[in-house]
C-alpha cells in the first residue's frame, strides 16, 4: 500500500547534510575554476537554509572580470584557468535568442543597453534526467563562448573556432556538460550551446507538422535545429568580437550531435556558415537520427496526454498548449515500441512547404547527388558503441532475451528499429533472418555471447551509417575516418552500468576533450596523453582541414575514399595506425549495408 512520507525538519537537515558532503568531496577534488559554477546555484542556498551551515565557498566570488563588445551588447565575463594554468576568459549563458514561445521558431536576441554579466550558465532546455526528475526551463535558449587572454596566442590575428553541439539522444543535455578546461589550452575559440529538446519543445512538434502535408503552417518542424542554426548565425556575426575567426568555424558533436552535425553537412540552410566539421559516433545517416513514422507517435503522445481530436493539428496544438510542461517531459517516453527505444523523437524531413525549412530531403538522396555543404570532415566512431544501449540492458533481463530467442522475427525489426520498412513481411523475414546468422551463427542470444550482439548494435545503430555516409560524402570533399580504441582508466560502462571492465563504449571519447558534468575524472598517466594528443589532432584539422600530429611526430591522415577507405586508429603510442584493412568492422557494415539496400534507401527517397 502506498505510505505518503512526511519529512520532518530533523530529516531535511540530515538529508541537507548529506548533499553537503558529497558537494564537499567533490570541492576537495577540484579547483576554484571548475567548481565556481557549481558553487553559484541554488544548491548553496538549500543547504544553508537548511541544514544551517555557512558555506564559505558558496559566497566566492571571481576578483577578475572582463568586458566585451558584441554586437548585441556589452557582456561582462571572467578570468578562469585551463588545464596547463593558461589564462582564458569565459562569457557564460549569453542570450543569442529571445525567449521561444511554445511551439514558434525561435527569434534572435534583441540588442540590449549597458554591461550585462554573463558569468553563470543559462538555463538548460526541459528535459528529464536520468533520476527521473524534470529540469529546466524554456526559457533557455543560451550559449557560452571562451577565449584565450589577450597576452596569449598572440602570433595569430584571429583563432579558429569550436562550436560544439551536445548530445543526449536529442532529448538530454545542455552546453555546459561539456566544459572548456582542457580546450583552453591551445589557441582556439570554444562555443558551447543550450538548443530545444525532446517532445516538448524539438522533435514532437517537427513530427506534428511533419505528417501535416496541408500548407496550413499551424506547426513549424525541427525547432531543435533550427535553435542550434541561431546560435551558428549568432557565433558568425559575434565570434571576432572574442578573438575568433568567423571565416573558420568547425561544427562538432559527439551522439546526437554528431547526427545534428552531419545534418547540418546536408542542409541549404547552412551554406556558407562553417567551414569544417566533426562528427563523432553519430551520422544523419543513422536511422535513429530521422523519425520515419511521426505521425504513429504523435498520435501515441497525444492520446497518452488525455488530447482528443488528434487529427486535427489546431485542436492538437491547443491540448498540448494548456498542458504543463512537465507533463509533457515525462510523458515522452511512455510511447515506445518495446521495453528500449533510446531515441523516443528525432529530426524529421519536412515538407517542402514547411516555414523556415531546415531540411526537406532525407540527407541520403542529398548526398547522393552531392548537394551538400562541401568542408573537410572528420567522423568516425569507438569500438563498442553498442554495449551502452540493448546490448546489456537485454542481457540482463531474461524477459527480454527470451522474446529474442523465441519471437526474432517479431523483436529483430523492433530493437533494430526496421519495423517502418515498406516492405513485404517475407522481406522483412528475410533480411532478419541473415542478421542472425550472421552475428549469431543462427545461435541463441545466450550462446552466441554478449559481444555478438555488441558488434550487431554498434554496427546497426551508428558504424553503418558513418560509414556510409563517409563512402558518399568523400566524392566532394575530404573525409577522415577513425575507430576509437582507447580505452584509459575510467569508461561510462563502468559508472553507468557497474561493469567490472572498461569498454570504449558510446561517448566514452568526451571525457578527453571536455571537462565533463558526468562525475567522470579527470585524465591522468596515459589517459593524460591521450586527451592531449586527440585535442592537439583536432585543432590541428581545425586550423588547417587536415588532421596532422605534432611536429616531433610529423604524420598526417590519409584522406578515405571508395578506392583507399583508410580508417585511422585513435590510441596510443600513435593516433594515427592507418588500417587499410579494417576487416572486422568492414565485413559486419557491408552486411548491414546489404540490409539497408533492402528497404532503407527506399525509404529515404519517398
Amino acid at each position: 500500500m502506498y505510505r505518503r512520507t512526511i519529512i520532518t525538519e530533523d530529516r531535511m537537515k540530515a538529508f541537507s547534510a548529506l548533499f553537503l558532503l558529497i558537494l564537499l568531496a567533490r570541492l576537495s577534488a577540484q579547483t576554484i575554476d571548475d567548481t565556481i559554477d557549481l558553487l553559484r546555484n541554488p544548491l548553496c542556498q538549500f543547504l544553508s537554509a537548511t541544514a544551517q551551515i555557512r558555506i564559505p565557498a558558496c559566497s566566492l566570488d571571481l576578483s577578475t572580470s572582463v568586458v566585451v563588445e558584441t554586437k548585441s551588447g556589452q557582456l561582462r565575463g571572467n578570468l578562469r584557468h585551463s588545464r596547463n594554468g593558461a589564462r582564458y576568459n569565459a562569457y557564460l549563458g549569453i542570450r543569442y535568442a529571445e525567449e521561444p514561445e511554445r511551439f514558434q521558431i525561435a527569434k534572435p536576441a534583441k540588442p540590449w543597453s549597458g554591461i550585462k554579466d554573463a558569468d553563470r550558465y543559462g538555463s538548460s532546455c526541459p528535459q528529464i534526467t536520468l533520476l527521473k526528475v524534470v529540469m529546466g526551463h524554456e526559457d533557455c535558449l543560451f550559449l557560452n563562448v571562451f577565449q584565450p587572454t589577450e597576452e596569449r596566442c598572440t602570433e595569430f590575428l584571429k583563432l579558429p573556432v569550436l562550436f560544439h553541439i551536445h548530445g543526449g539522444a536529442f532529448k538530454q543535455g545542455s552546453g555546459k556538460d561539456y566544459g572548456p578546461k582542457y580546450l583552453m589550452d591551445e589557441c582556439i575559440v570554444y562555443v558551447s550551446i543550450n538548443y530545444r529538446l525532446g517532445a516538448l519543445e524539438r522533435h514532437y512538434l517537427c513530427i506534428v507538422q511533419c505528417f501535416l502535408t496541408t500548407d496550413d503552417g499551424v506547426i513549424p518542424g525541427n525547432l531543435g535545429l533550427k535553435d542550434t542554426l541561431l546560435a551558428l548565425k549568432w557565433t558568425r556575426e559575434n565570434i571576432e568580437h572574442f578573438r575568433g575567426d568567423p571565416d573558420s568555424i568547425t561544427i562538432n558533436g559527439i551522439s546526437a550531435g554528431g547526427a545534428s552535425v552531419s545534418h547540418f553537412l546536408a542542409s541549404p540552410a547552412a551554406k556558407g556558415l562553417f567551414h569544417r566539421a566533426i562528427a563523432q559516433s553519430g551520422s544523419s545517416l543513422n536511422d535513429w537520427a530521422v523519425v520515419y513514422d511521426p505521425k504513429t507517435r504523435a498520435r501515441r503522445l497525444a492520446e497518452q496526454l488525455g488530447c482528443n481530436n488528434t487529427e486535427i493539428s489546431s485542436e492538437l496544438k491547443n491540448c498540448l498548449l494548456s498542458m504543463d510542461l512537465k507533463a509533457i517531459v515525462r510523458e515522452q517516453d511512455s510511447i515506445t515500441r518495446w521495453i528500449f527505444d533510446d531515441v523516443t523523437f528525432g529530426p524529421v524531413i519536412e515538407p517542402a512547404d514547411s516555414e523556415d525549412p531546415f531540411q526537406t530531403e532525407h540527407p541520403y538522396v542529398r548526398l547522393k547527388r552531392g548537394d551538400v555543404n562541401r568542408v573537410p570532415l572528420i567522423t568516425g566512431n569507438t569500438k563498442d558503441e553498442g554495449i551502452l544501449f540493448h546490448a546489456i540492458e537485454i542481457k540482463s533481463n531474461n524477459a527480454a532475451q527470451k522474446d529474442i530467442n523465441n519471437n526474432w522475427h517479431e523483436m529483430a525489426p523492433l530493437i533494430l528499429q526496421y519495423d517502418y520498412l515498406n516492405v513485404s513481411k517475407e522481406v522483412r523475414n528475410r533480411i532478419s533472418d541473415q542478421i542472425r546468422a550472421f552475428y549469431f551463427q543462427n545461435r541463441t542470444l545466450n550462446q552466441a555471447g554478449i559481444e555478438s550482439l555488441i558488434n550487431l548494435e554498434s554496427d546497426r545503430n551508428f558504424n553503418a551509417g558513418t560509414y556510409e555516409e563517409a563512402l558518399l560524402y568523400s566524392k566532394y570533399a575530404p573525409v577522415y575516418h577513425y575507430a576509437m580504441t582507447f580505452t584509459g582508466a575510467f569508461s561510462l560502462t563502468t559508472l553507468l552500468l557497474g561493469l567490472p571492465y572498461i569498454a570504449v563504449s558510446h561517448g566514452h571519447d568526451a571525457q578527453f576533450l571536455f571537462k565533463t558534468s558526468f562525475f567522470v575524472p579527470e585524465p591522468r598517466g596515459d589517459s593524460l596523453k591521450f586527451s592531449k594528443k586527440l585535442i592537439k589532432l583536432w585543432v590541428s584539422f581545425m586550423q588547417s582541414g587536415v588532421p596532422t600530429q605534432n611536429a616531433t611526430e610529423d604524420v598526417t591522415w590519409e584522406q578515405f575514399s571508395e578506392d583507399k577507405q583508410n580508417t585511422h586508429v585513435l590510441d596510443l603510442p600513435s593516433m594515427n595506425s592507418p588500417i587499410n584493412e579494417y576487416s572486422k568492422i568492414r565485413n559486419l557494415i557491408e552486411q548491414m549495408q546489404t540490409f539497408a539496400n533492402e528497404g532503407v534507401r527506399s525509404k529515404r527517397s519517398e
